[in-house]
C-alpha cells in the first residue's frame, strides 16, 4: 500500500500521501470517533444501532483501501472495462476488491482463505453494502462481487443495518475516510504548488471565482445556507494561518502550520470546536434504509464537500495529470493482455507472482466451458494486477514488453 497512490504516482514526490499513510490516518480518526461516541452516549443507545467497537472501526479503516490498484482510479476504470469485455459482469472496483482480498486472497494461515475476520469487521468494511447493478447508485460503487456472496451474507447476518444501509461502524469508517482524503489532498497539492491556498485564505478574485463555480456546480450536494466564504475566513484566522499564505518552501514554520491546520480541521469536522460536543454525532436506532444509523454534523459535511471540490478544480483538471493517466491506462491494458496470455501457457507460469501460481494452475486443470474459464481467468488477472505496487507494475510491464530488459538475476517483482 505504501507503493500505491490515489491520484499521482507514488514516486513523483515525497510530499504525497500514499494508500498506507492514508489508511493509517483513517484508522486514527475512525478509532477516535468511535471512542468519542462511547464517551458521549449511553451503552444502550450504542447497542441499538448495532454497536460501535473502536477495534472494529480501526480494523475496517486499515483494510478499506487494500483493493485499490496501482495508479489509482484510472486503473480501476481500465480494469473494470477490460474484465467486462471478457464477460465478467460485475467488473472491477476497489471496494469489492478489498472485500475479496480479506475474504479470499490474503491468507492468515494455510487452513483458511482470507483473514478470518469477524462478521462485524467485514460489515464495517462494506461502505457500499450491495452488488453491482445496471443503474442507479449501485452501478458506479458496490461492495462485493458475486464470488463473495456467501461472505457478504455472513457479514450482514447479525447486524442492525437494513438493505443498502451501512452498519454504524462502516458509517464511521466512511466518514473518517472522507475527512482524511479532503484534508491530506489539500495538504499534498498545496505543498506541490498546485493549490493556491494563500489566495483562497486571503480572499480576492481567485477565491470569488472558485466559490461561484462551487455554488453553481455542487449546489445540490450542500445544505441551504452553507457559506464557503465563511468557512475560508475561519481557516484564515486559525493561529498559524499566515504561514500558509505564501507558496510552500518546506520551512519548519510552514510544516508546523500545515500540521496545525490538519488538526484544526479534524476537530472541526467531528464537532469538537462547537459549543456542544454531544451534538456532533446523533445515533438513529431503527433508521430507515435510506438514512444513516449515525448522523454527522451537516455543516462539517458541507465543508468536506467544498474541500473536495477545491482539489477537483485545481488538480483533476490539470493537463499534465491527464497525460500521465493516459499512459497509465496503456500500461494496465498491456499488462492485462500479457498476463491473460501467459497464464494459459504452462511453460511460462513462472512469470506469474508465486502467490497466484497455484490458482492459475488449478484453473488450467479445470474442465469448464470456455466462457466460464475466460471469466475466471480475467478475475484472477485483475487480482494479480491490483496486488502490485506502482514500481512492481512498471518493472513487470517493462520486462514483458521488452522496453527495459532486466538481467536474469534481477527480480521483476522486487
Amino acid at each position: 500500500m505504501a507503493g500505491v497512490t490515489q491520484v499521482v504516482r507514488s514516486k513523483e514526490g515525497d510530499f504525497y500521501h500514499n494508500r498506507l499513510t492514508h489508511s493509517l490516518k483513517v484508522a486514527q480518526i475512525g478509532r477516535r470517533m468511535a471512542e468519542f461516541i462511547h464517551r458521549l452516549k449511553e451503552n444502550g443507545d450504542i447497542e441499538e444501532v448495532g454497536g460501535v467497537d473502536p477495534d472494529v472501526v480501526e480494523a475496517a479503516s486499515l483494510a478499506h483501501d487494500l483493493g485499490h490498484p496501482p495508479f489509482g482510479h484510472v486503473a480501476e476504470d481500465e480494469l473494470d472495462h477490460l474484465i467486462r469485455e471478457d464477460e465478467v459482469t460485475d467488473g472491477f472496483e476497489g471496494n469489492p476488491q478489498s472485500f475479496r482480498i480479506v475474504t479470499k486472497i490474503a491468507r492468515r494461515d494455510t487452513g483458511h482463505k482470507g483473514l478470518n475476520l469477524t462478521a462485524a469487521t467485514l460489515n464495517a468494511i462494506l461502505k457500499y453494502p450491495w452488488r453491482r447493478d445496471t443503474g442507479g447508485h449501485r452501478q458506479d460503487k458496490w461492495g462485493y462481487y458475486h464470488s463473495e456472496s456467501e461472505d457478504f451474507e455472513f457479514a450482514r447476518e447479525h447486524g442492525r443495518a437494513q438493505d443498502d444501509q451501512q452498519s454504524a461502524e462502516a458509517a464511521i469508517m466512511d466518514y473518517a475516510d472522507d475527512l482524511a482524503y479532503a484534508i491530506h489532498d489539500l495538504e499534498d497539492f498545496y505543498k506541490a504548488g498546485v493549490i493556491p491556498l494563500g489566495q483562497l485564505l486571503s480572499g480576492g478574485s481567485e477565491r470569488d471565482d472558485l466559490v461561484d463555480e462551487f455554488l453553481e456546480e455542487e449546489n445540490e450536494k450542500i445544505s441551504d445556507g452553507f457559506e464557503p466564504h465563511t468557512f475560508l475566513d475561519a481557516l484564515g484566522e486559525f493561529p498559524l494561518a499566515n504561514e500558509l499564505k505564501t507558496p510552500y518552501t518546506g520551512s519548519t514554520q510552514e510544516k508546523a502550520a500545515i500540521d496545525s491546520l490538519n488538526s484544526y480541521l479534524i476537530k472541526r469536522f467531528i464537532g469538537l470546536t462547537g459549543q456542544n460536543p454531544e451534538d456532533s454525532f446523533r445515533l438513529n436506532p431503527g433508521a430507515e434504509a435510506d438514512t444513516s444509523l449515525i448522523e454527522f454534523p451537516q455543516q462539517a459535511q458541507d465543508e468536506v464537500t467544498f474541500l473536495k471540490f477545491i482539489v477537483m478544480n485545481y488538480v483533476f483538471h490539470n493537463t499534465n495529470l491527464a497525460a500521465q493517466q493516459y499512459g497509465h491506462r496503456q500500461i494496465i491494458r498491456n499488462l492485462y493482455e500479457c498476463l491473460m496470455e501467459i497464464s494459459k501457457d504452462q511453460d511460462r507460469l513462472a512469470i506469474i507472482p508465486r502467490r497466484f501460481q497455484n490458482t492459475i494452475q488449478e484453473l488450467n486443470e479445470k474442465d469448464i466451458e470456455d466462457e466460464e474459464e475466460m471469466r475466471q481467468r480475467a478475475r484472477v488477472t485483475s487480482d494479480i494486477i491490483s496486488s502490485l505496487t506502482e514500481k512492481q507494475t512498471l518493472n513487470l510491464h517493462h520486462s514483458l514488453t521488452g522496453d527495459s530488459p532486466r538481467t536474469v538475476i534481477s527480480r521483476v517483482l522486487e
